[in-house]
């Protein structure tokens, strides 16, 4: 059913843009179309993510962000979002939602 794009009334997966995506990968396993569903965000499809990874799924060479990151994200096959800034997130004390302040910040300034 999700292979053949057949997705109505299927939640998270139900809009034209998830259908076209889900025919073009064809999930073979939930972990697929759990990728899918993350991959299907604007940050995401601006930069092209849908596309990269359906590539790597179907055998295309996958695509590291840096060479520093291919061991750790090889096994997935598929690239992962990283923030492109540094961030408090690691630190015991980092408070929840702290990895999304510095580009919120730069938007409220108006650097963005």
């Amino acid at each position: 059913m999700i292979r053949q794009s057949d997705t109505i009334g299927c939640f998270q997966i139900e809009s034209p843009g998830q259908m076209d995506l889900v025919g073009r990968l064809q999930p073979r396993h939930m972990q697929d179309v759990i990728a899918d569903i993350s991959r299907f965000r604007p940050g995401p499809v601006r930069g092209g993510m849908p596309a990269r990874f359906i590539a790597a799924r179907h055998g295309a060479a996958p695509y590291y962000p840096h060479p520093d990151l291919e061991p750790i994200l090889h096994d997935t096959r598929r690239p992962s979002p990283v923030a492109p800034w540094p961030t408090p997130a690691a630190s015991p004390t980092a408070e929840p939602g702290s990895s999304r302040r510095p580009p919120y910040k730069l938007r409220e300034s108006g650097a963005c």
